[in-house]
């Protein structure tokens, strides 16, 4: 019985090369990996920059410190990114996934720098050092801000990284 719409079989073929005529590239298979697991980051970062911008909130509302310029720039950094970030994602842009991987990275540079000045753990002794029950709120509330910055920070160098492979992989090769 024959398939209906099947045409007939290519010259010199027996029907057994199908498998050779029907593959797909790798750097296509790639591109479609990455955005699976691009787009899985991308949820993730978006966790954590609302759960960045509300501590931001909360210690704007709370006046017991000092808001830090840096702190506010990079949540809004990294807010910009993701949406930038899926909005590339979703329409295939690799320009906009490079304006998210420099946003991305501007935003995680600006949220190590209190980890590695060392304001962070001088807040954290000076902290320790009055053991007054205000100060215990305050030390919690530091603490968590600091596992959040590294937390975040790794989840978006990882998703930097898959962004940056994706765009290798969705750019047309280069002819020599």
């Amino acid at each position: 019985m024959r398939r209906a719409g099947g045409g007939p079989r290519p010259e010199g073929s027996d029907g057994s090369d199908f498998s050779y005529r029907q593959t797909v590239d790798d750097r296509y298979k790639k591109a479609a990996q990455g955005k699976v697991l691009l787009r899985k980051y991308l949820s993730a970062q978006t966790v954590f920059q609302l759960l960045k911008a509300v501590i931001l909130i909360l210690t704007i509302m709370s006046d017991e410190r000092q808001m830090e310029n840096l702190q506010v720039a990079g949540c809004f950094f990294g807010v910009s990114a993701v949406v930038i970030g899926t909005l590339g994602l979703k329409r295939g842009a690799t320009r906009l996934l490079k304006v998210y991987i420099l946003m991305m990275a501007l935003s995680v540079g600006m949220a190590l720098v209190p980890l590695t000045t060392g304001n962070f753990y001088e807040k954290m002794v000076t902290l320790t050092a009055h053991r007054s029950s205000k100060d215990y709120r305050r030390l919690a509330i530091l603490g968590l801000e600091g596992a959040h910055d590294v937390l975040g920070t790794l989840v978006s160098i990882m998703g930097l990284s898959v962004a940056a492979n994706l765009v290798g992989h969705m750019s047309p090769p280069k002819r020599r």
